[in-house]
Formats: structure tokens, C-alpha cells, sequence
């Protein structure tokens, strides 16, 4: 399953976004799932509990800076492993991105073939780094990567991870 996120203050961009990736996912025999937020103070509330495959983030939203969004992003434990696809209606930002280490940069209008390469190559690359652990607990699912863990251990009827 795919775990997407978008974070743009479009509503009428991110519906599209969301219906063109729901259709990839049907057409490629995909599960995805797919969270909205318009505002980063939402995305980033949310990602302290919730991790993604991929963020959609728009650079220019209402009243923050994708940029600056993506620093912060990038600067906590959870930033590490999310891959970022920028999208814009400005070109010269994607030169600004670089220290973020983005996965792509789509430009607005987004057409649906470029949307559906970032997809296929997401899809590409999660296929190669299948070495994830994933469990659900009472707080949702959980994704670790089998590298970070050291091993497993079983107390009482619980097992831990370390």
C-alpha cells in the first residue's frame, strides 16, 4: 500500500490529485491511501504521529513557504525517510530545493503523465527497499526499517522491538 499525503491550500488542485492518484491505483492493481491537509500547521501536527510514502507539498501555500516547510521537515527523526515532490507554478524554485533532497519537482499545470512517473517511480523504489517492518498497535501502523532494527525480544505476551 501506498501512503500518500498532500499539503496544498487548492482545494480544487488537491481533489484532482487525489482522483487521478485513486485512478493509478485502480489501474495499476495499487492500494493508496491518501491524506489532504491545507495548511502545513495541519501536515505538521500530523506527521509527529503518521508517516508517509510521499508528500505532495505545494511551495507558494496561503500563508507559508513549502521551502521553509520542507527544512523543518527534513530536520526532525521523522523527516528523514519521506520523500518530498515539490509542485509549483514556478520553474526557479526547483534550484532552491536541492538541500531538501526532494524526490521530484512537478509544475502547475500538473499533467497527468508526469503525476503518474512520480508514482511509478515510487512505486519502483519501494519495491527495492521492501526491508520494512510493519505493525499495527493500537495507535495505527508503523513502518521500521529492518537496517534500524537490532532485534526482537518477547515479554510477557508483548513483543518488543529494539
Amino acid at each position: 500500500m501506498l501512503e500518500l499525503a498532500i499539503c496544498d491550500d487548492d482545494i480544487i488542485l488537491c481533489n484532482w490529485l487525489e482522483q487521478k492518484l485513486l485512478h493509478y491505483g485502480k489501474a495499476n492493481d495499487c492500494q493508496i491511501s491518501i491524506e489532504i491537509y491545507y495548511s502545513a500547521e495541519q501536515l505538521l501536527n500530523r506527521l509527529e504521529e503518521e508517516s508517509y510514502d510521499m508528500l505532495f507539498l505545494d511551495i507558494c501555500l496561503e500563508h507559508e513557504n513549502g521551502i521553509d516547510i520542507g527544512t523543518e521537515i527534513r530536520k526532525k527523526n521523522y523527516g528523514k525517510e519521506l520523500r518530498i515532490t515539490y509542485i509549483s507554478t514556478y520553474q526557479e524554485y526547483a534550484m532552491k530545493l536541492f538541500r531538501i533532497h526532494p524526490f521530484d519537482f512537478l509544475v502547475k499545470p500538473i499533467r497527468e503523465e508526469e503525476l503518474f512517473r512520480v508514482i511509478g517511480e515510487l512505486r519502483e523504489l519501494l519495491k527495492e527497499r521492501k526491508k520494512i517492518f510493519e505493525y499495527t498497535d493500537t495507535k495505527g501502523i508503523h513502518k521500521i526499517s529492518y537496517d534500524k532494527i537490532l532485534y526482537f525480544y518477547s515479554l510477557g505476551k508483548r513483543v518488543h522491538i529494539v
